[in-house]
């Protein structure tokens, strides 16, 4: 028998979290309603004027409410109205790249982090992400490239030549792995190379 007070805080919390979601939606409603409902059947959509940060943030916020609740399917909605009609927000592309990545859909996801990246600014955990997806796609050469912008973004992270030295290997460039190998382990002594 479960716990009764445990499952009066499960209750309470589940309630918070829908009333923090409906505070949220309900605050940028007319926003996202706006973006849901505008004609996307024309050849070349017109931007939403001068979306504010204020709006994008209350779009991300709602969109995030629909991750936690592992409704990646609504968030996704959301997000590509969003992407369609607020043009050069790397936030939105970003976490529509998230939401497509939790679907296993790496393609897509590979898409729009990478348009998020180039609308800037650049990070290197940005770079890392897309690095990891470029590898699972077995775009090794788009792995490689991504995983060496991120370590000369931030050349204290071990993780960073750690995986540039496995795409290196499985690329056949033995040496570069080895050297990347060697940072990765000056980092951090206690990565295993094995």
């Amino acid at each position: 028998m479960p716990d009764q007070a445990a499952t009066r805080k499960n209750a309470t919390a589940t309630i918070a979290l829908a009333l923090t979601a409906a505070i949220v939606i309900a605050a940028g409603a007319w926003t996202i309603n706006a973006i849901l409902r505008a004609p996307t059947h024309s050849a070349a959509p017109a931007p939403l004027p001068a979306a504010s940060p204020q709006t994008v943030q209350e779009i991300i916020d709602a969109a995030r409410v629909y991750l936690d609740q592992d409704k990646a399917p609504a968030a996704e909605t959301l997000l590509n109205a969003a992407v369609e009609r607020i043009e050069g927000n790397q936030s939105l592309h970003l976490l529509l790249g998230e939401c497509l990545l939790q679907q296993e859909r790496l393609e897509e996801a590979y898409d729009h982090y990478t348009r998020g990246i180039f609308i800037g600014p650049d990070h290197p955990e940005y770079r890392f992400v897309v690095g990891t997806i470029a590898s699972r796609l077995n775009r090794l050469e788009d792995a490689e490239t991504h995983y060496k912008v991120a370590q000369s973004m931030d050349r204290s992270n071990p993780k960073f030549p750690l995986y540039l030295a496995q795409v290196q290997r499985k690329l056949g460039k033995i040496d570069d792995a080895r050297a990347s190998l060697v940072i990765a382990t000056t980092l951090d002594p206690n990565l295993s190379i094995a």
